[in-house]
């Protein structure tokens, strides 16, 4: 007769798990984590050959690869082949069998394969990673287990500009800037403008822009504005290729004609915005003076300007111009009028001169204008005298208040004109920059904190927290380093630092390394999040990164439940003793051992999933003579995944009864005294009393024996 209605039946499972196992949905660039597929037969028939198949990522670096029926006992059963466009088969060799369902958890009817995969850390982009594994009996039809998608994350554009251009260029001559914009970062970069405001002596002023330089195609036109605005709407640059030009990179070129007439020094910069940059960047200052011009009439000898200022303010600070006329010539100068065009984000801009610095008079105010045009009638300087001060020298004193919401780069320079001087004498330019801007958002700036900590824990025990404090990529360096996580049983505790110079900066390349306690209480939440938060003082103000961690507070117990049967047995009978195991708790736990105090080691449960009860048995033969009841005390004993341990007892009493057979001794009557009436009666009754003596005695002599010999 065949037997009808067997069949294995496949189910499939997927997911992405970091190192301790847990579950993820996202992953840095350049991290590593692992795809756990779990094959599990419900059928009632075993399955072979079983193949597993899973296309991964072309992007993904496959690390290792391993199989394994019936998770999670001692090491692997194998390996899996990888080939082309990352596609996994499992086994690389042998063949895997599912045995029918056991009705438990893993055993021979699972199946786990583990992937371990690395994300590289030059991702033009940071993409979602899906995909499905399948599962089929030889070439049957596959399963397809629930896609397990993964987010890279970390990428950004990072920006840079370069202007260049001539340090000398005749009147009238052409010159031409060049500004190179760069995306060196992992991310492309959209809405990117170039924009650059030229000197208003310059003419003839026009803009072109090419993205991949020297490719066939990525040019276009900028536009020219009142003032010489140059704009340039480059549009999107692809993240950084590793190489020299590329559609990571524009290249901007502006033509323009020096001046007729004058012969100034002309100094700029270009600066970038594109999406999400909330600071606009600006490329280095570029200096070009114009020559050919006639020196000036009148006094032998000349003028000379010099101005002085801050490299530095922060925003709202007070700012200091200063700018020292000086007439080296023999003969006085007259009509004499210093001029500077301060930038319009300048406020509160006024000025002064003095004559003969440090002398009773001489001194003056200035005029401002709109667009904080400064103008000093500074008059008449003597000829040089040979000394300092004097009247042949003017310091002029400008002071003005730093912009506040922005920081510009702020370069200018003082002229001066005098009666008979054909093209006004400029001066040396000074460059101020404004700082204290917040710092632009994502990886470019900031505080980072990793916090760690024990994934499982008990009501009572003590949690150590860590956290590891450092720098975000590009970030200045901070101070006052604050550190707070409400469930810490008191401030966190700076335990150690390392890399850089360990003072009480953090700079770059140190992490500092803090850790507290807390004693898990039985009204703590389950699982027991938790959240840190670190801040710091840089030059932009304080910034500040947080960071959570979770603990799962397991409560394991075991229950043993201990039966006997029969209940009552004779000497050299047997009794069975049945140990039921049930996990009352509400984590796995293993190495079960059950033993007995009679009886010594019952068995040893490997594993026993939350809920499930398993089951030992284990006989016992009463020895011949051996009476009265047996009481012995089963005890079950095991650990859950951090090494706590639990355990419970069970009695069960099982009756001997003596079985020893009394033959009573004849009792001769008197002579001529028959045993009839109540005489008869009474002899029988003192009978059954001898004999109850002599079982008392016999039960009690039987008892003491099991006290003292029984184990």
């Amino acid at each position: 007769m065949t037997i009808v209605g067997c069949a294995a039946n496949l189910g499939i499972t997927k997911e992405a798990q970091n190192e301790n196992g847990g579950t993820i949905t996202t992953i840095p660039l350049g991290g590593s984590f692992n795809y756990v597929i779990t094959v599990t037969n419900t059928g009632n028939a075993s399955a072979s050959p079983v193949i597993v198949t899973d296309n991964l990522n072309d992007s993904l670096t496959i690390n290792s690869t391993s199989w394994d029926v019936n998770p999670p006992d001692t090491g692997t059963d194998g390996t899996c082949t990888t080939g082309v466009g990352n596609t996994v088969s499992c086994p690389s060799t042998g063949t895997i069998t599912l045995a029918a369902n056991d009705g438990a958890a893993n055993g021979d009817d699972t199946l786990r394969v583990v992937i371990n995969v690395t994300v590289p850390s030059n991702l033009g982009s940071c993409p979602t990673l899906t995909n499905s594994a399948q599962v089929a009996i030889g070439t049957g039809n596959p399963s397809t287990a629930q896609s397990a998608p993964v987010t890279v994350t970390g990428c950004a554009a990072n920006l840079t500009i370069t202007k260049a251009g001539p340090a000398t260029v005749g009147q009238g001559g052409a010159i031409t800037y060049t500004i190179t914009v760069k995306n060196t970062g992992n991310a492309q970069a959209t809405g990117v403008i170039v924009t650059d405001n030229l000197d208003d002596s310059l003419t003839g002023v026009a803009g072109s822009f090419d993205v991949d330089p020297g490719s066939a195609g990525g040019t276009g036109s900028c536009s020219v504005s009142t003032g010489n605005n140059v704009s340039c709407s480059v549009g999107t640059l692809a993240a950084n290729d590793g190489g020299a030009n590329g559609p990571d990179e524009a290249v901007v070129t502006i033509t323009a004609t020096a001046p007729r007439g004058q012969c100034p020094t002309i100094t700029n910069q270009a600066s970038l915005t594109a999406t999400g940059l909330e600071v606009p960047i600006t490329s280095n200052t570029v200096t070009t003076t114009v020559t050919g011009c006639a020196p000036p009439s009148g006094p032998s000898g000349g003028i000379v300007v010099v101005k002085g200022g801050p490299a530095q303010a922060h925003v709202g600070d007070a700012i200091t111009y200063t700018i020292t006329v000086k007439n080296t010539g023999n003969a006085q100068a007259t009509g004499v009028i210093v001029t500077d065009n301060l930038d319009d984000s300048l406020t509160g801009v006024a000025g002064s001169f003095d004559v003969d610095p440090g002398s009773a008079g001489g001194t003056g105010s200035c005029s401002v204008s709109t667009g904080n045009n400064v103008s000093c009638s500074v008059g008449t300087l003597a000829a040089n005298d040979g000394g300092a001060n004097g009247p042949d020298e003017a310091v002029v004193t400008i002071t003005a208040t730093a912009p506040r919401g922005q920081c510009p780069t702020i370069t200018n320079q003082a002229s001066l004109t005098a009666t008979g001087l054909e093209v006004p004498i400029t001066s040396n330019t000074v460059t101020t920059t404004v700082t204290g801007c917040a710092p632009p958002s994502g990886p470019s700036g900031g505080i980072v904190v990793v916090k760690g900590g024990p994934a499982q824990a008990h009501v009572g025990d003590t949690i150590t927290y860590t956290f590891a404090v450092s720098l975000a990529a590009g970030s200045a360096s901070l101070t006052n380093i604050t550190i707070s996580d409400p469930i810490c049983s008191a401030t966190p505790t700076l335990v150690s630092k390392t890399g850089g110079n360990q003072d009480t900066t953090l700079e770059t390349g140190e992490t500092w390394n803090y850790s507290c306690t807390h004693v898990v209480t039985a009204t703590d939440p389950d699982p027991l999040p938790n959240t840190v938060t670190v801040t710091g003082t840089g030059p932009s103000g304080q910034v500040s990164d947080t960071d959570t961690h979770s603990v799962d507070i397991i409560h394991p117990a075991i229950k043993i439940v201990k039966t006997a049967k029969p209940s009552s047995i004779g000497p050299g009978e047997t009794v069975t003793y049945t140990f039921a195991v049930t996990n009352t708790g509400d984590v796995t736990l293993f190495n079960v051992k059950v033993t007995d105090n009679k009886l010594g080691n019952i068995c040893t449960i490997d594993q026993l999933a939350v809920g499930e009860t398993k089951t030992c048995t284990a006989d016992f033969t009463a020895s011949s003579g051996f009476g009265g009841p047996l009481d012995n005390v089963g005890k079950a004993k095991g650990h859950d995944v951090t090494g706590f341990s639990v355990q419970d007892t069970d009695t069960a009493t099982v009756n001997v009864v003596l079985g020893t057979t009394v033959t009573p001794t004849p009792v001769t009557p008197p002579s001529g005294v028959a045993f009839t009436g109540a005489s008869g009666v009474i002899t029988l009754a003192g009978l059954a009393l001898l004999l109850l003596l002599l079982g008392t005695g016999i039960l009690f002599f039987t008892r003491r024996r099991e006290d003292g010999t029984q184990t």
